[in-house]
C-alpha cells in the first residue's frame, strides 16, 4: 500500500457534528474511522463531545471555516482537493502544517464514550 493510499484510508478527512452532541469522524473514501468491519453498514463508531462553544469550534478547524449543514448535523472537511497533504508533488509543508494543526485541535475535544 502506497502512502497515499493509506493516507486516504487511515487518516480523518472528514468530521460530522450532530445536534446530539456526537462526533463521527471518515477517511477519504467517506468511511468511519475506528470501525472494525466496513462491510457492516451503518456500522458507525460514535463518542459524544461537550457542545457548549461548538459553532466556534467548528469553523476553528474547518477548511476556510466552511461549514456543511446536513439533517441533524454539521459537516466539515479537514483538507480539500486543492490542499491535500498527501497530493505528491503539488504537497506543500503549509498543506501538512495546516491538516496537522486541525488534528490538534480535534484531539484536543473532551470525549465521552
Amino acid at each position: 500500500m502506497g502512502l497515499s493510499n493509506f493516507f486516504r484510508l487511515n487518516m480523518p478527512f472528514a468530521v460530522d457534528f450532530y445536534d446530539d452532541g456526537s462526533i463521527v469522524c471518515y477517511n477519504r473514501e467517506y468511511y468511519t474511522l475506528g470501525s472494525a468491519d466496513q462491510t457492516i453498514p451503518g456500522r458507525v463508531l460514535r463518542f459524544k463531545f461537550d457542545p457548549k462553544k461548538k459553532m466556534d469550534f467548528i469553523k476553528k478547524i474547518a477548511v476556510k471555516g466552511e461549514v456543511n449543514r446536513m439533517e441533524s448535523r454539521y459537516r466539515i472537511f479537514l483538507y480539500s482537493d486543492a490542499t491535500n497533504p498527501s497530493d505528491g508533488p503539488r504537497a506543500q509543508d503549509r498543506f501538512w502544517q495546516d491538516y496537522s494543526d486541525r488534528l490538534k485541535l480535534l484531539s484536543d475535544i473532551q470525549l465521552i464514550r
